[in-house]
């Protein structure tokens, strides 16, 4: 889950499309101005909501969902980090220990 915009989320979503993973890119809408930027109120509103509570209220988030109809979410994750570790984990594109995983890192 990220803005419609390049950035932080945007190596997870390269990482997940080469991955070939089962994955749904949810985009918030984000209004760019020569002033700033704005949130739009779908974002607002799941932010007000504690949506996205679990990274402090920003965004990237990873939510990992499963059950008979993946409509249940079994975790939920943020930080940009953190989620391409994971994904590169669940793909095997880490190293053989430590060291390799950080070299790649």
């Amino acid at each position: 889950i990220y803005f419609n915009v390049r950035g932080a989320g945007e190596l997870c979503r390269y990482m997940l499309e080469c991955s070939g993973a089962d994955w749904e890119d949810v985009r918030y809408p984000m209004n760019l101005a020569a002033k700033g930027f704005s949130y739009g109120p779908e974002f607002q509103r799941d932010s007000q909501a504690g949506g996205f509570d679990c990274n402090m209220g920003n965004l990237p988030v990873l939510q990992i969902v499963g059950g008979s109809n993946k409509s249940t979410a079994l975790a939920t994750v943020g930080q940009s980090h953190a989620i391409a570790r994971f994904v590169a984990k669940q793909q095997a594109w880490m190293g053989r220990n430590d060291l390799e995983d950080l070299k790649l890192m």
